[in-house]
């Protein structure tokens, strides 16, 4: 438990991979923020899911899933797009996941470390109105699982669940257009060069100016995922 204490930082989970965060961390945290959910929501108690451009996030979210899952969470969805082998659970910003979770999910919990290097991963968790969850609350949670789990492995199996995609999609064709609204008051046509540093934006920003900023002459560089960050530092 003294190395995963660590990972617990002022606004989120943070810490590297392999030393304040690993595969079992992950589980557990999985599990007591299930129980949590549960506890104060009930049996429908549901979360939403989403991640940065760090490959190493698809483990993480497959045990996290599985925590969940052994706690109870049925009602469970993912921001799959952009979408792949390698994304499994979709590409998406801290922005986009803030405004697709709140209102519909009690609880998203977005895999990303931010502006940190590669060997960095984390996860930061908020709740109906944005809210962040407060690191100390999901720290004394995890103590208690860690604890009741103690000496037991993390289970093979888990639950199928069937991602809501329909209110999903909504909620992104609301993000887009909270953007085009901003977009608009723009009085002229301009010239942009919009430098993804290969993170989560290269999902839904990069559909946005793709598709709705085509009235100005942009210029997009490192715009496609690579969570070891080639050009970013």
């Amino acid at each position: 438990m003294e190395k995963y204490s660590k990972a617990f930082k002022a606004y989120d989970i943070r810490g590297i991979f392999g030393e304040d965060i690993d595969a079992y961390f992950c589980f557990i945290m999985g599990y007591a923020t299930g129980q949590d959910l549960v506890q104060k929501h009930g049996e429908n108690a549901s979360i939403l899911i989403s991640s940065d451009t760090r490959k190493i996030n698809k483990d993480l979210i497959n045990k996290y899933i599985i925590g969940l899952t052994q706690a109870g969470i049925k009602y469970l969805d993912s921001v799959r797009i952009s979408a792949s082998a390698d994304y499994p659970y979709g590409i998406t910003s801290s922005s986009a996941a803030y405004y697709i979770g709140q209102k519909d999910r009690d609880m998203t919990a977005v895999f990303t470390a931010s502006h940190n290097p590669a060997e960095y991963v984390g996860i930061k968790c908020f709740n109906r109105t944005a809210a962040l969850t407060a690191t100390t609350h999901l720290q004394d949670i995890f103590m208690q699982a860690y604890n009741f789990r103690k000496g037991k492995t993390i289970p093979h199996e888990t639950q199928l669940f069937t991602p809501n995609d329909d209110l999903v999609t909504k909620k992104v064709q609301g993000y887009y257009d909270s953007i085009q609204q901003k977009r608009a008051q723009l009085q002229k046509n301009h010239k942009f060069v919009v430098d993804f540093c290969n993170g989560a934006a290269v999902s839904f920003e990069k559909t946005f100016y793709e598709s709705y900023a085509n009235n100005h002459l942009i210029t997009m560089i490192n715009d496609y995922p690579d969570g070891t960050f080639p050009a970013h530092e």
